[in-house]
């Protein structure tokens, strides 16, 4: 039988850099963490997700958890916290979709400081958001986001392109003055073209 080969394979904070020896009946791999700290890991503990850094997620979450700066308890506070959590805590239900496909949070981050200086408090009505959604956590690649600007920044959101941009059906139709609930019927319910979807007029459907 081929031996798993996970070279350059993710697992948390760990990138598998190549296999070295065994331990009783688990192979062994040297791995590089973001933190930039190499480690070995037994095979079945990166499968399974039981280890996903070289030990210094728990350092970063204690640390900050105790650190006072008089922000506890606000809203700005509790994003950082938050995004800290479901990017190193594995235990966390948010982990697999955050720190489970790779997301981190840069190091200038790790401080709430640091994080806030870059940030600003965060305004009413919005939460913390990416850019990029496969991008980390860093001040080029977030933004305080209402709730309208993230749902159209998921994963899911599909976008088309219309003369020449790239964009989601709200987007097209706010940039166009079109009903995005026609368009959408348009489009999902009678199957029309992209084009005709955003070109024909209004009262048309």
């Amino acid at each position: 039988m081929r031996a798993l080969d996970l070279t350059g394979n993710r697992f948390g904070m760990l990138v598998a850099l190549f296999k070295r020896g065994r331990r009783g009946s688990q192979a062994l791999w040297r791995c590089l963490c973001d933190c930039g700290q190499r480690t070995t890991v037994q095979l079945g503990n990166l499968r399974n997700g039981h280890t996903t850094s070289c030990g210094c997620k728990r350092s970063i979450i204690t640390t900050a958890l105790k650190t006072t700066h008089g922000y506890c308890g606000t809203q700005s506070y509790s994003s950082w916290q938050a995004m800290l959590e479901r990017c190193l805590n594995p235990l966390n239900p948010k982990f697999d979709d955050y720190g489970g496909r790779g997301i981190n949070v840069c190091k200038r981050w790790r401080n709430f400081e640091n994080f806030l200086a870059d940030m600003g408090e965060r305004p009413i009505k919005t939460t913390l958001g990416r850019i990029d959604n496969d991008g980390p956590y860093k001040a080029r690649n977030c933004r305080w986001e209402t709730a309208m600007t993230q749902g159209r920044n998921k994963r899911n959101t599909r976008t088309f392109v219309y003369e020449g941009i790239a964009a989601t059906v709200a987007e097209h139709c706010e940039r166009l003055g079109l009903n995005c609930s026609t368009v959408r019927s348009r489009i999902y319910t009678y199957g029309w073209t992209i084009s005709k979807s955003f070109s024909t007029n209004q009262q048309t459907t």
